[in-house]
């Protein structure tokens, strides 16, 4: 994991923060994004050191965003049950908000395949389901590659 902050104990950024780096077509070249995962701990201790108007409206939009979230928890059947959220920013503001479950993840196209190679990311099922979905796509732009060929 790249260090993401200074003069911090690696347990705490360990647990708080996470470095993705992705590489993404921007106009015309190749480039490495990073996309920063962090939890609401880690966004609170890294916008505590925020200053100026700007920054104060995104600590309030947070503090507003994450209330609305502990709202929403507690009017379920199982206060105590933990439940993950995806927040989506925009402008520094929290745009929406949707409930995530145990097993749904998020990732690009090219780190699919990394992840499905790791062992015990997948059961046998999945993998077998995979598989036969996968080689029915092969099957099919085989079929369609073939028709073209003939028709040249």
């Amino acid at each position: 994991m790249d260090r993401i902050l200074i003069d911090v104990p690696s347990e705490f950024t360990s647990t708080h923060f996470c470095v993705n780096v992705q590489n993404q077509q921007v106009g015309t070249s190749q480039r490495d994004l990073k996309c920063y995962h962090l939890t609401k701990d880690g966004f609170m201790f890294l916008v505590m050191g925020f200053t100026g108007a700007k920054a104060a409206e995104l600590k309030i939009n947070f503090i507003n965003a994450f209330n609305e979230a502990q709202k929403r928890l507690s009017r379920t059947t199982h206060p105590f049950e933990r439940q993950r959220m995806m927040f989506t920013w925009e402008g520094g503001k929290i745009v929406s908000s949707q409930p995530i479950q145990d097993d749904q993840f998020f990732t690009s196209r090219d780190k699919l395949v990394q992840y499905m190679r790791e062992p015990r990311f997948l059961s046998l099922e999945q993998l077998l389901e995979i598989s036969e979905a996968a080689n029915q796509q092969i099957a099919t732009l085989a079929r369609l590659a073939e028709k073209q060929a003939r028709l040249r």
